[in-house]
């Protein structure tokens, strides 16, 4: 599974899947944000390239299998990006420059994010990871 091959939270990617796409493969935000994971067209070429994949093409992003691997990939260098979970999370939403010049500039906590669209949906995903913590899915293990 993407979480264990990427040492990420399986709550946490069960939650991103939810709050970005409602778990709809063929979910196409009006950003231009694509699949379950709902990955940005440039964010899903820089993704590929890094992981060395030179077959791809955007409309691959609507495989799911496919789509989660990249989402994954991606909080995982995330993570490796920032400290705390609610930055992380926060990057995947705003991006990771807008992030850093958050912090830069001195916020170090959510309610502090001046994008009240973001600290919803970090809000979102903080809940959402909460419940799929607690459930017991055969996928967790």
């Amino acid at each position: 599974m993407n979480a264990d091959l990427y040492g990420i939270e399986a709550a946490l990617i069960f939650a991103i899947c939810e709050t970005e796409s409602h778990f709809n493969t063929q979910a196409e935000s009006p950003k231009g944000a694509l699949g379950i994971m709902q990955i940005m067209p440039k964010t899903g070429e820089w993704i590929a390239s890094q992981m060395g994949i030179t077959e791809y093409k955007n409309s691959d992003l609507f495989d799911a299998e496919l789509n989660i691997r990249f989402g994954s990939w991606y909080l995982s260098y995330l993570m490796s990006r920032f400290d705390e979970s609610w930055q992380i999370v926060a990057a995947y939403n705003a991006g990771e420059g807008t992030v850093k010049g958050w912090i830069d500039s001195g916020i170090d906590e959510i309610d502090d994010i001046p994008i009240s669209e973001t600290v919803f949906y970090v809000r979102r995903v903080q809940r959402a990871r909460s419940r799929y913590r607690r459930k017991k899915y055969a996928a967790f293990d």
